[in-house]
């Protein structure tokens, strides 16, 4: 109870600071959409949404390592819709290189994609048996994403858009579970993650549309982890 002396009165004064605490934290779970608790995020890049092209190729993860580089071509960039590749010579590098036992988990949103060729929206080739990437179309022929994780798994039809993950012999769909499994593989990897094409030599396979947002773990993410990494990269 409060006692008001003559003269006294009660000014309504608004919660500014549990406002902006709130405020703070939704900002802080936004910035941090590649986070999953007990899993290690190698890289992770948001093109999207950010102040310029140089801020756009920061690890998020862990900036100043693996931060993307310059192809000897590269993609053109605007806030709205991150790198936009042309299909034919740009791409980045990120030095980082997957191990082929499928522990490994990727997660990438997408836009304005192809349909008229091969297209490898990020990864690695060594043998078939050997892999690290995904196709957003497998061919045009096939009209089906690809993906590999060591072995592989087409799954059809092929995607323009949208958020496509694996994790371990498993591969997502705008968060869902495609069906099959990725087959399993055999040897050794010893090349890096390019985006916007697949490491192969001579590149291969370059995509003609935008990347908005990327991911690679170090782990096997869970399908619920999956889940909830690629909506809220859908969200971005």
């Amino acid at each position: 109870m409060v006692t008001l002396r003559p003269g006294q009165r009660i000014i309504n004064i608004p919660a500014i600071g549990v406002q902006t605490s709130r405020r703070a934290v939704q900002v802080a779970a936004a910035a941090n959409w590649w986070a999953v608790t007990g899993k290690t995020c190698v890289g992770a890049y948001q093109p999207k949404g950010t102040a310029s092209y140089a801020a756009s190729k920061v690890n998020l993860a862990n900036p100043g390592t693996h931060d993307a580089g310059d192809g000897t071509a590269y993609p053109t960039w605007d806030t709205a819709t991150g790198w936009k590749f042309n299909g034919s010579t740009q791409y980045l590098t990120t030095g980082i290189v997957p191990v082929n036992d499928q522990t490994w988990s990727a997660i990438v949103r997408i836009s304005g994609g192809g349909t008229s060729n091969e297209e490898c929206v990020f990864g690695l080739y060594n043998a078939s048996n050997n892999a690290f990437n995904i196709y957003s179309y497998a061919a045009a022929a096939t009209n089906a994403v690809l993906y590999r994780n060591a072995g592989q798994l087409s799954v059809a039809p092929g995607a323009t858009s949208g958020v496509l993950a694996m994790a371990g012999n498993l591969a997502f769909r705008d968060g869902a579970q495609e069906s099959g499994t990725i087959g399993a593989g055999a040897g050794s990897n010893s090349l890096a993650i390019i985006l916007g094409a697949i490491n192969y030599s001579p590149l291969l396979h370059h995509f003609s549309g935008n990347i908005l947002a990327f991911a690679s773990y170090s782990n096997t993410l869970t399908a619920g982890e999956v889940a909830t990494v690629s909506a809220a990269m859908a969200a971005l």
